[in-house]
């Protein structure tokens, strides 16, 4: 027995334990394995009374080497270590069904590694100081897939992020959110693309709908705001200021049939005042409710000079008393 209570049962050279031997602890640990210099050193297992235990390569005291590591809830090591830490190549498993596989230093994943779970959950990759770091893969079994940079554990550079309800984002992101330049299609077709910031266009972009209008101009929050020129898909073109998606504000149309809007919109319609143009060239100069003629307006025929001027509601001409003739034209 030594001094410190422990026992040691095997070889020495001189004083000192040397070879192979067994050496056991006041606490019930235990290692069994070879010494040199009274250290130990070489191979052996080191067991701990709550169920821990080492067990491979020692050098001068300390757990250098390759070795298995098993924990008492039943998680296991196998790898490299270096003074008691994981430390170049390993497989950890965890007993809930977590397992990583590849570089460690001091303890942490750092490096190339892939990090798997019973869920589905992978990623494969660049890991810093234990979370994803550089350039990697993560899937979430069928649920999700991204391809491109991490840092601190969150989506950070140039990546593609696949969702399965059909949203795929393209570009740049910081902190785990769309942020700079990118492309986002969303499930029923829609496309944005422009700049993104904190996961919605601001800026100027572009948004193409599944139906095949077009909108080119300003965003913000993800909306159509500020000044901004709409190409729909039946060959229709309005420019004008929007706000939260529709226009308000002064807008000019240009209509696949010929006709012409010129003037003021709210809530997407003609409001306020305005110039509506006809295909044969006869305009309406007035004021307009909801996108029809309301208020005060008047109407020239450009082929006959004839002018009707008065007041409207909703579109129909409200024609004076003393007034016997029609409209030349409704709104």
């Amino acid at each position: 027995m030594l001094p410190d209570s422990s026992i040691y049962k095997g070889q020495f050279k001189g004083c000192l334990f040397n070879g192979r031997g067994t050496l056991t602890w006041r606490d019930g640990a235990n290692y069994n394995g070879e010494f040199k210099d009274g250290l130990m050193h070489g191979k052996g297992i080191l067991k701990s009374p709550n169920g821990w235990s080492y067990e491979g390569e020692f050098l001068e005291g300390m757990q250098t080497g390759r070795a298995t590591i098993t924990y008492p809830a039943g998680d296991v090591y196998v790898g490299d270590v270096e003074n008691g830490y994981y430390e170049g190549m390993g497989v950890f498993k965890a007993t809930y069904g977590l397992t990583y596989s590849g570089e460690f230093k001091a303890g942490l994943y750092e490096g190339t590694g892939v990090l798997r779970d019973l869920d589905g959950y992978e990623y494969s990759g660049s890991f810093k100081l234990g979370v994803y770091s550089g350039y990697g893969v993560l899937k979430q079994g069928e649920r999700m897939s991204y391809t491109g940079g991490f840092q601190n554990g969150l989506y950070d550079g140039i990546g593609v992020l696949k969702e399965s309800s059909g949203h795929e984002y393209s570009g740049s992101f910081k902190q785990g959110v769309y942020s700079g330049r990118g492309v986002l299609k969303y499930a029923d077709g829609t496309v944005h693309s422009g700049n993104f910031v904190d996961g919605a266009l601001e800026g100027v972009g572009e948004s193409r709908e599944t139906n095949g209008n077009v909108y080119k101009g300003e965003f913000s929050n993800g909306y159509f705001e500020g000044q901004g020129t709409m190409e729909y898909a039946n060959g229709d073109v309005v420019s004008g200021i929007y706000e939260k998606g529709l226009l308000n504000g002064e807008a000019v149309a240009n209509f696949a049939n010929g006709r012409k809007y010129k003037g003021s919109y709210k809530d997407g319609y003609f409001h306020g005042y305005g110039v509506f143009t006809y295909e044969t060239g006869d305009e309406y100069h007035g004021s307009f409710e909801k996108g029809k003629f309301h208020g005060q307006g008047k109407i020239t025929n450009t082929e006959t000079g004839e002018v009707i001027e008065g007041e409207w509601r909703f579109g129909e001409y409200q024609k004076p008393k003393d007034q016997m003739c029609e409209p030349i034209i409704s709104g």
